[in-house]
């Protein structure tokens, strides 16, 4: 299946408004933001022997927005001007303002396999997956792409022994490994 979205920035992020009460955490809004534009494209496919008991399950997900409004971050930067004030930023203080970036997208994929183990009367499920998934931001004018990839599994044990008696005993851990380009 296929989807697409739109989101409109907030009131906040548009209003050509600079918000200096922090020095250490100056932010202005953006009033030239366009919306978000997202598309979202799904494969699954299930496989079931009933007579068996048994399940099989794939499916991969790939989301890209573009339009992103991302933060465009000045940090460490003393003697950037303030746009709406004039004056310099100052050591140990930062700006923040929204922009409009392309660049952000996920791509995940995962699959299951289920079936009976009839001695203890339980089904006995295992999973697991992986994505990868990449958002820009913008520090000190540069474009930086964080990148982060993801792997997660699982096992499951699940029982309906009879009216009396059930149980699931579960067990998911996921791993993730980020990087940045800048």
């Amino acid at each position: 299946s296929a989807s697409s979205s739109t989101s409109n920035p907030s009131i906040t992020q548009l209003q050509d408004v600079t918000d200096v009460s922090s020095l250490s955490n100056i932010t202005s809004g953006n009033p030239n933001l366009k919306p978000t534009f997202s598309n979202n494209a799904r494969l699954n496919y299930t496989f079931s022997n009933i007579a068996a008991g048994r399940t099989f399950m794939v499916s991969a997900n790939y989301s890209n927005t573009l339009n992103s409004i991302v933060d465009s971050l000045v940090i460490n930067q003393p003697d950037f001007i303030i746009p709406a004030t004039g004056e310099k930023l100052g050591a140990g203080n930062q700006f923040v303002k929204p922009v409009n970036l392309n660049g952000r997208w996920n791509a995940s994929t995962s699959l299951s396999y289920g079936f009976p183990i009839n001695f203890i009367k339980s089904n006995f499920t295992i999973n697991g997956g992986a994505s990868i998934s990449e958002s820009p931001s913008i520090i000190n004018g540069d474009v930086n792409t964080m990148q982060t990839v993801t792997y997660n599994g699982g096992v499951q044990v699940g029982s309906n022994i009879n009216e009396f008696v059930d149980f699931t005993i579960r067990y998911n851990g996921s791993y993730s490994i980020s990087s940045n380009s800048s």
